[in-house]
């Protein structure tokens, strides 16, 4: 498996983002949307993430939020 760069990523094609802990996949899908959203003019309403738990999702939203915005 070769190690995502936000530099290659592509709009048109399917991401999984699976490793261990402390690995930058929460960096990384951050990175991602900031992309789809300043670089693609993607609506951030209509981009699905899905994660395991609740509070993995409320910390990845409020990352995402702040990044954004700031």
């Amino acid at each position: 498996m070769e190690k995502f760069d936000v530099k290659d990523f592509n709009p048109n094609l399917n991401y999984v983002i699976e490793a261990s802990a402390g690995t930058g996949k929460t960096f990384n899908v951050i990175q991602i949307v900031d992309k789809l959203v300043n670089t693609y003019n993607e609506d951030l309403n209509q981009i699905l993430i899905v994660t395991y738990t609740d509070k993995a999702a409320g910390e990845l939203k409020d990352r995402i939020r702040k990044k954004i915005k700031g």
